[in-house]
This record gives C-alpha cells, structure tokens and sequence, in this order.
C-alpha cells in the first residue's frame, strides 16, 4: 500500500475535525447544535465509515487479488514456455531445465535434494 493512501484518511478525518472544533469554538455549543442536521451528520459518518471501511477492509482485499492475479500470470507464463519448447522439438531435460530457471530459489535447492536422494 502506498504512503499516500495511508496518509489521505488521517487528512480527511483532521479536515473534519478542525471544522467541527472551529463551529464549536465560533458559537459555542448551541451554534453547533444550530449549524448540525441530519445531513450534516450523514455526510460526516459516510466519511469516516467509508475511510474506515476502505483502509480496513477493501485495500487489504485489493492487495491480495493482486497477488494472486499476479502469480497466475506467472505459472501461465511458464506453462506457456514449457509448451511452446515442447511444440518446438525440444528435449523433455531440457525443458524442464529451462522451467526451472523460472523457479524462486528455495524450491531449486530443494529439488536438487530430492534428486540427489533419488539417485542415491
């Protein structure tokens, strides 16, 4: 998540705050209760439940279907490769070879393990 869309709930929750003291501060309490209706207070709790709900439960949402929208990107990439070498002519070895590259390095070593028990 970014920097700045962290920061812009805490800004629009500071902007409603210094407008609700400064009402309160101008005409003490009773002009508050005059400036406020229900709309006012509708338009007020929409923003902070809609900047609570966002930060809270929608972006965190938003992260992980871009995570995983980004992984089967991934494996259809490789999937793809793995095909088109083995349409080409290409070796079965040396495909898998070639697919192994796009591997992350942990699983690589622990392959070459499992290979190295096999062969034992």
């Amino acid at each position: 998540m970014k920097k700045i869309d962290m920061l812009t709930p805490i800004g629009i929750l500071i902007g409603i705050s210094m407008v609700v003291f400064g009402v309160i501060s101008s005409g003490g309490m009773s002009g508050f209760l005059a400036f406020i209706d229900v709309p006012s207070i509708l338009i007020v709790l929409g923003g902070v439940f809609g900047t609570l709900l966002s930060n809270l439960f929608f972006q965190p949402i938003a992260a992980k279907l871009v995570g995983k929208t980004e992984h089967e990107l991934f494996v259809k990439e490789v999937i793809i490769e793995g095909v088109i070498g083995l349409q080409a002519g290409q070796n079965s070895r040396f495909v898998q070879a070639k697919l192994k590259v796009f591997a992350p390095v942990e699983k690589r070593k622990l392959e070459e393990k499992r290979e190295h028990v096999r062969e034992a």
